[in-house]
């Protein structure tokens, strides 16, 4: 299928300072994938893998359970919850013949009335407004805590940067035909997302999702949640081609968070001052923080040291490109990258000090 590059961008207001580790996140009107030939860490992201067959229940709560998708568990959910597999009579399949659908019924996502949506402000596919305690369900399809489906990812860096891929759309049919509302949790709170109907053999196009992040543990747990329709002609949630990969295989396709994307979690605007230390001989300070703004004494950036050992650092954006490099101790960076002022925001720092190996972060602010 043709790729449809029209990129929809979340605004800042969508998060909170509790989502800081989230660094950015896209979303893609099109139902192909963004990234070709990743690493994928996700086991089973297509949920090809699945003892689910015509229609099976996939979620232990339920009365009606009697399947399961292997590499991943359902939570939540009530005895009348029906999430099954869904084939290519029931949505669009981007990936193989399965994907997961989170069946839960009809919800109240703004107040106890249904068919109340006036709280939700939709600000491209993002969702805010609503209230603390909703969406909800009856206490059958699990009330506040909806029906999730989730895996736990490890393997991963502390530090390092990933992206959640993964697309979704939701039932048709011909009738619900209104965007859906569904919660994404990475292990840094409930993130509310928007998603739309996915008719079988039709023309429909779902949502292409990327989320950027830092990892701030070995392992992540990638949630969906669905709490239900949360209107009468409003569709619920269907997710397919989860993949969770290094920032080195994102497609150049995704503009760099500064200037395409959200940052949810900025530097602040006075930044905290740097102290330049007093350095005894052969002792060494690596400082976290400068500020090339012409306003002395923060305008370069110095690591302090004073021995006599083999020096090499090298400083590498976000990208992993180098910014700066030198063996040279006196030689410090002025913030520059050929020339050019080098963008706000953090950069990663290697430094050799004769057999020693030193890493880390440093934030560039203006």
């Amino acid at each position: 299928m043709k790729k449809h590059l029209l990129v929809l961008i979340l605004s800042l207001a969508v998060y909170t300072s509790s989502f800081g580790q989230i660094i950015c996140l896209f979303c893609f009107d099109q139902n192909d994938s963004i990234s070709s030939n990743v690493n994928n860490l996700v086991l089973n992201g297509g949920f090809e893998n699945t003892t689910c067959l015509g229609g099976g229940v996939f979620c232990p709560a339920s009365a009606s359970y009697n399947c399961n998708i292997s590499n991943w568990t359902c939570t939540g959910g009530g005895t009348n919850t029906y999430a099954q597999m869904f084939d290519n009579n029931m949505s669009i399949i981007v990936e193989g013949t399965k994907a997961a659908y989170l069946g839960n019924a009809f919800c109240q996502p703004c107040s106890a009335t249904p068919d109340d949506t006036t709280c939700i402000i939709r600000d491209s596919c993002g969702v805010q407004g609503l209230p603390n305690g909703y969406p909800v369900n009856d206490a059958a399809y699990g009330g506040t805590n909806g029906v999730s489906i989730e895996q736990t990812v490890n393997g991963l860096i502390i530090g390092r940067i990933y992206i959640l891929e993964f697309w979704s759309g939701g039932e048709g049919f011909g009738f619900f035909v209104q965007k859906g509302v569904f919660g994404l949790d990475l292990g840094f709170g409930q993130i509310m997302l928007s998603n739309k109907p996915s008719t079988a053999n039709s023309s429909d196009i779902g949502t292409r999702f990327i989320v950027e992040f830092r990892a701030t543990s070995t392992s992540h747990t990638i949630k969906f949640t669905n709490w239900g329709h949360i209107c009468s002609n409003c569709t619920e949630a269907v997710f397919d081609n989860v993949r969770l990969y290094p920032f080195a295989d994102l497609s150049n396709v995704v503009p760099p968070c500064d200037t395409g994307g959200v940052i949810v979690d900025p530097p602040p605007i006075d930044p905290p001052p740097v102290v330049i230390p007093i350095v005894p001989k052969d002792s060494l300070y690596i400082p976290n923080i400068f500020t090339p703004n012409n306003l002395a004494p923060n305008d370069l950036y110095k690591v302090f040291y004073n021995g006599t050992k083999e020096y090499n650092l090298t400083i590498l954006n976000r990208w992993g490109d180098v910014a700066f490099k030198s063996s040279d101790k006196s030689i410090y960076w002025d913030g520059k990258i050929r020339g050019k002022e080098a963008s706000d925001g953090t950069y990663y720092y290697i430094l050799l000090i004769g057999d020693q190996k030193y890493t880390g972060f440093l934030t560039l602010l203006r």
